[in-house]
């Protein structure tokens, strides 16, 4: 089993955004006022890219329609 652990967090109103880094590598999981929406695996990604992505989320730039083609779940 992968351990993931908290890397960073963001909000912005009713959206946030957890940076869960991995042994595998970066890993985001979205929430739409507090529901999961999803996760998007950033394996191959930098802590900067998956940070960006999260912050993108939560201020409208990376949308849902985008996340629901990219999630694992």
């Amino acid at each position: 089993m992968n351990k993931r652990e908290l890397h960073m967090e963001y909000e912005s109103s009713n959206k946030q955004a957890r940076v869960m880094t991995t042994s595998a590598g970066f890993e985001v999981d979205y929430f739409n006022k507090g529901v999961a929406t999803g996760t998007i695996l950033y394996h191959d990604k930098s802590r900067h890219y998956a940070e960006d992505a999260a912050w993108n989320y939560c201020t409208g730039i990376l949308t849902e329609e985008t996340l629901n083609k990219y999630s694992i779940k």
